[in-house]
């Protein structure tokens, strides 16, 4: 069945979008794909086609046809060329191993125009088109390999007064199908281009339909933006390969105390032995993730400004604090699951009064401080996510992303040290197995340590506002605005 509905035949020039009223511009939306429509059904919902004039351009439409997607009863599907006079804006949304085949057939309709390549080839693709034809042979005056399908665009252009954009290539076609009315939370895109009057007038029409430009780069950038959408969560990598590098040594340490010293049999070591390490792992992430913040935060303070000078790698560690908070709050998810496995009095004979079978004051005690302090994790975890932290006045994501975090963190130590702390306290060093610490004692260092030192920044900090101190000139007294959240 043709996906089309086809409703005009006969005429040649495009069907006037709008109500009536002279239209702003002409855009062009080249492509008759997923993207396509998607892009056009923002259009719609936007009701932008009362100030643009808005044509799909489709190689499967002849000459005199149009065409319409349900849905979208204002934007007519035209072919290529007749979508194309006219026109002041192109939106480029076909395979970049199609930009050639586009350009030698409509090269003379491309003068005097801002084009909008949305495409994402992948690496190989680009180097591809990139170096695949002899410009000059084919009549095009180009240069050798160039970096991005965009630049490769605005070579084959060149003299036609014919302005590349690069821009929307983040934003998922799904999403943009799936828009039935204008939605609450806007799409945000990165634009690059070398002409300011070309990236004005993209910027214009995508605020019409709901896109706003964030930042804009020159064109010359546009391999970084294609290159990002085939990046598996670049911020991830550094705090993953952390987090795996620090649970080995501590597994190790548990192994050796439990397993060698202790006298736990290796059946254990899945379960029983790992989960402690993995606990130790969740409260060290959680309180390095806090350290950074709180320790600028101080040094902000005793400097009375917050343009402080960081260390690469502190500033590396800042940048680092959301997918190390989220990994750590995983480890402590993962430590939940598995207590939930094996809480029992066989595992845990201290939880449990052995007359009454029912958990004695330690076990319930320390079950409602973890579970308090995970559930707080699971709700920081949530707001991080951006549908979520948009919606966020200033004070909710104060509240969200610094205090439930560091309250989370006070309820996991507290937990720990209930479970933890013998009868007799920590200096009997003969009830050590193999002179080894226990994990209580180690797991409870770091966050203990970014407590007191968020202490210290917060005691540093509201003495300095009674004692009527004053941020150095051109500072604003807002004590660490952003050097203290979890995101």
């Amino acid at each position: 069945m043709d996906r089309f509905e086809q409703v005009v035949k006969g005429d040649d020039s495009v069907v006037i979008s709008g109500v009536g009223k002279a239209a702003e511009a002409k855009v062009a939306v080249i492509g008759d794909g997923c993207f396509a429509q998607g892009f056009c059904n923002i259009v719609e919902q936007s009701f932008a086609y009362e100030r643009f004039e808005v044509a799909m351009g489709s190689i499967k439409v002849s000459k005199g046809e149009r065409k319409f997607v349900p849905g979208l009863e204002h934007i007519p599907i035209a072919p290529v060329a007749e979508a194309l006079q006219g026109a002041t804006l192109v939106v480029l949304a076909i395979p970049a191993a199609s930009h050639f085949a586009f350009v030698q057939t409509n090269h003379k309709l491309l003068h005097n125009k801002v084009i909008v390549d949305v495409s994402n080839p992948s690496p190989d693709e680009v180097a591809k088109i990139t170096q695949g034809h002899d410009f000059q042979k084919d009549g095009f005056a180009g240069k050798p390999a160039i970096r991005s399908v965009a630049e490769r665009l605005q070579e084959l252009l060149e003299g036609m007064n014919t302005h590349i954009v690069k821009a929307f290539n983040n934003i998922s076609a799904y999403r943009m199908l799936e828009t039935e009315t204008v939605p609450s939370a806007p799409f945000f895109t990165t634009a690059a281009a070398d002409n300011p009057k070309a990236l004005q007038d993209v910027e214009v029409f995508a605020k019409a339909i709901g896109i706003h430009v964030m930042r804009s780069f020159p064109l010359a950038h546009a391999n970084k933006l294609e290159k990002y959408q085939f990046s598996l969560f670049p911020t991830w990598i550094l705090p993953t390969l952390f987090m795996f590098a620090l649970f080995g040594p501590l597994l190790v340490f548990a192994l050796i105390r439990y397993n060698v010293k202790k006298g736990y049999k290796w059946d254990n070591l899945p379960l029983q032995v790992t989960n402690k390490a993995m606990c130790w792992l969740g409260l060290w992430g959680l309180a390095l993730t806090f350290l950074p913040g709180a320790l600028v935060g101080v040094i902000q303070c005793m400097k009375r400004t917050k343009d402080v000078k960081l260390p690469r790698f502190l500033k590396a560690w800042l940048d680092g604090r959301k997918p190390l908070g989220l990994l750590s709050a995983f480890c402590i998810l993962i430590h939940v699951l598995m207590s939930m496995v094996i809480l029992s009095k066989v595992y845990y004979k201290k939880f449990y009064d052995p007359e009454t079978l029912k958990m004695n004051w330690r076990g319930e005690v320390a079950m409602l401080f973890g579970i308090l302090g995970a559930s707080l994790l699971v709700a920081t975890s949530i707001g991080s996510l951006p549908s979520v932290s948009r919606e966020f006045k200033f004070r909710e994501w104060r509240f969200v992303f610094s205090s439930l975090p560091w309250l989370a963190l006070g309820l996991g130590l507290a937990h720990v040290l209930v479970i933890g702390i013998p009868k007799n306290g920590w200096t009997d060093h003969s009830k050590w197995p193999g002179d080894l610490p226990s994990i209580t004692i180690l797991s409870s260092v770091l966050p203990m340590a970014a407590i007191f030192i968020k202490l210290v920044h917060i005691s540093v900090s509201t003495l300095m506002k009674h004692a009527g101190a004053s941020w150095k000139a051109g500072d604003i007294a807002v004590f660490t605005f952003h050097t203290d959240l979890l995101v």
